[in-house]
């Protein structure tokens, strides 16, 4: 069960109202509950990925090469996720093995919120720009969508 809160007032309505009836038949039927509550971040947009792989990711291709050689979308793609996403590392033990085996994951742009979905096409584009001469007709996603964005938040206004 996922809840969005906006304000306190409709915060308590969901708690009062709707999770704890839901919590207290749980618990009274004998389960064991875990409740989470994070800040809610927005995922980034529709927008934002159709400006990355269609503008950015197109203009870079049509444009760039490494040593004489052109690359599609879905490479460019994978060198700015190694380039500019953290990675992911997880230790887990496995049997027979006396050591834990570390995984290494590189970050996705799916779960990026819009804020930094914001950063890391902004990197992108720097890089391409400034490293491989790209030259682009509309830089920013947020002209293109026509959204006012403050730069300094990443808040659409």
């Amino acid at each position: 069960m996922n809840y969005i809160m906006h304000n306190p007032q409709q915060g308590h309505e969901v708690l009062t109202r709707t999770l704890w009836p839901q919590c207290k038949a749980q618990l009274t039927a004998g389960k064991k509950l875990a409740v989470t509550i994070r800040e809610l971040e927005d995922e980034r947009t529709i927008k934002q990925h159709k400006f990355y792989r269609g503008p950015v990711l197109g203009a870079i291709s049509a444009q760039a090469s490494i040593e004489g050689q052109n690359w599609s979308h879905d490479a460019w793609h994978e060198l700015f996720k190694r380039q500019f996403l953290p990675r992911q590392v997880t230790k887990c033990k496995v049997a027979g093995k006396k050591r834990p085996v570390v995984s290494v994951k590189i970050a996705s742009t799916t779960g990026l919120s819009i804020k930094k979905m914001s950063i890391y096409l902004e990197k992108v584009i720097a890089f391409a720009a400034t490293d491989l001469g790209v030259v682009f007709t509309e830089p920013q996603w947020e002209r293109w969508n026509g959204m006012d964005v403050d730069a300094e938040t990443g808040e659409i206004r």
